[in-house]
């Protein structure tokens, strides 16, 4: 399959929505903690903590993630909407294995995701340009070859 910006288009759509969901499964989260923070009046859950303290302490996590969540949101409206020639922020990437195994295909944007997002019949991983692997591909341009973890990748595809 040849990468196009549809597909690209595509793949932040998908993004988009994967991240909204766990923005919303956030904030129904913390209004859960919420409502159990303010049902419990003074009882006791451990030596230190009340249950609305260890509540709150829960909800105030959630928040961060729901924090996190929302700044990728807005991290995508800065994906480049155009062809790239080099891996970089942004790219759709292919790489193939030296050994002939299946391709690899990836989304350079933040690794926030273990399961892959599937557009077009493919499956995207993303990472990030500072994971291990993103740090190799950085600036690499396709029918490049990279070692990592002891494999040889080419890269077939960059956009």
């Amino acid at each position: 399959m040849t990468y196009t910006l549809s597909l690209k288009q595509g793949l932040i759509r998908a993004c988009r929505a994967r991240l909204e969901a766990r923005a919303q499964l956030m904030r129904h989260n913390m209004d859960e903690a919420q409502e159990e923070a303010n049902a419990h009046i003074g009882a006791m859950a451990s030596r230190y903590d009340t249950f609305k303290e260890e509540a709150q302490m829960r909800r105030d996590g959630y928040a961060v993630e729901l924090d996190k969540t929302l700044r990728l949101i807005q991290a995508l409206y800065t994906v480049p909407q155009r062809a790239q020639d080099t891996v970089g922020f942004g790219a759709l990437v292919q790489l193939q294995p030296a050994n002939g195994s299946g391709s690899l295909h990836l989304f350079v944007f933040a690794s926030f995701s273990d399961e892959p997002l599937q557009v077009e019949d493919v499956a995207f991983r993303p990472i990030s340009l500072t994971s291990p692997l993103g740090n190799v591909l950085d600036g690499r341009p396709a029918g490049a070859t990279v070692t990592f973890r002891g494999t040889t990748y080419t890269v077939q595809q960059v956009i």
